[in-house]
């Protein structure tokens, strides 16, 4: 991330995403929020609801059928999370390509480990029902 970036398309409505309590406006928003919550995001997250707002209220058809395609192809999050990060603009290559190292850590990440942090996070933010379910 260098200097000040402005969102390509901003939606007056917000998507939420429940687990952080959190509305994004943008894909930048939404790469910033995978850049920096990527040990917390699962299969699940990229949710059709996901895709839809991203297509429909974003505009952005192009990254929607980029991410079915991933998802089609059973290819998991770790794709769908790069599609995001790389469709923004928001990083630079390097930033990419530090990215996806570290997501080689965390798929190589047993569920069960992955599912420990994502509970320390929800109850760190006091979402103990939310945190106790995982």
């Amino acid at each position: 991330m260098s200097g000040l970036i402005l969102c390509t398309k901003k939606s007056d409505v917000p998507y939420r995403i429940k687990e952080s309590d959190i509305n994004i406006y943008s894909i930048e928003e939404l790469a910033y929020y995978l850049y920096n919550n990527v040990y917390f995001t699962d299969n699940d997250f990229f949710s059709e609801d996901l895709i839809q707002y991203i297509e429909e209220k974003l505009g952005l058809k192009h990254i929607a059928e980029k991410l079915r395609t991933a998802q089609r192809q059973n290819l998991g999050f770790v794709a769908d999370i790069l599609i995001i990060i790389q469709e923004s603009g928001y990083f630079t290559q390097q930033e990419i390509k530090e990215f996806k190292s570290q997501l080689k850590d965390i798929a190589s990440k047993s569920m069960h480990e992955r599912l420990g942090a994502k509970a320390k996070m929800l109850f760190g933010k006091g979402k103990y029902l939310d945190s106790k379910k995982i």
